[in-house]
C-alpha cells in the first residue's frame, strides 16, 4: 500500500525538475531521482523472491523477514523524495 504514495511522489518529483533540465539540477535532486528507481526495483525483486520460498512452516520466518524487507525498501523512497520537494 505504502509503494503508491512512492511511486506518485516519484512521478511529482520528477515534474519538478522540468525548470532547470537535466544538465542543471543541483545533486540534492538528482539523488533522491536517480535512486528511488533501484529502491523500487530492490523491494520488488524482494518481494517476489518471498514468494518462491517454499510454503512450509520452517520457510516462514525467511519469508517474513523478506517480506518486512521489500516493504521497507520500496517506502525508503518516500522520505528521500520528500527531499526534493523542501
Amino acid at each position: 500500500m505504502l509503494w503508491i504514495p512512492a511511486f506518485l511522489l516519484y512521478g511529482f518529483a520528477t515534474m519538478a525538475t522540468d525548470s532547470c533540465g537535466p544538465d542543471n539540477c543541483p545533486d540534492s535532486v538528482t539523488v533522491p531521482l536517480e535512486s528511488a528507481p533501484c529502491l523500487y526495483l530492490a523491494g520488488a525483486a524482494l518481494a517476489l523472491l518471498s514468494f518462491v520460498f517454499p510454503w512450509a512452516l520452517r520457510w516462514r520466518t525467511p519469508r517474513i523477514v523478506l517480506a518486512v524487507a521489500a516493504t521497507a525498501l520500496a517506502t525508503s523512497a518516500v522520505p528521500l523524495l520528500l527531499t526534493v520537494f523542501c
